[in-house]
């Protein structure tokens, strides 16, 4: 993980999928804090947005924990926000979601 945050900040230009890499590894290595940091860090991006993998990473990251469920659920109707549709998500994850939204309780 040291070496990809090292190749990431030696970058000039980072595009999005070097960003997608980087909170992918973030994610899948249960580095919540660093993986929101730079999830953020790509909503600031004036060149480039979060697409439908950044916001999967994430809400999948989230999903994984329950005591983070309202994170995902927040993320989640973000992403709808920003026109990015759930369609092409994991049918039984998009489904999740969609009863998540649905409840009253967070």
């Amino acid at each position: 993980m040291e070496k990809a945050e090292e190749i990431f900040k030696e970058m000039g230009t980072k595009d999005l999928v070097s960003y997608n890499t980087l909170l992918n590894i973030y994610a899948t290595l249960g580095l919540t804090e660093k993986a929101e940091s730079l999830f953020e860090e790509m909503k600031k991006q004036k060149s480039l947005s979060p697409d439908i993998v950044s916001y999967c990473v994430v809400i999948v990251m989230y999903m994984k924990k329950r005591s983070q469920s309202a994170n995902a659920k927040r993320v989640y109707l973000e992403m709808l926000s920003k026109g990015i549709s759930d369609s092409t998500l994991d049918p039984s994850l998009q489904q999740r979601l969609r009863r998540m939204t649905e409840s009253k309780k967070e």
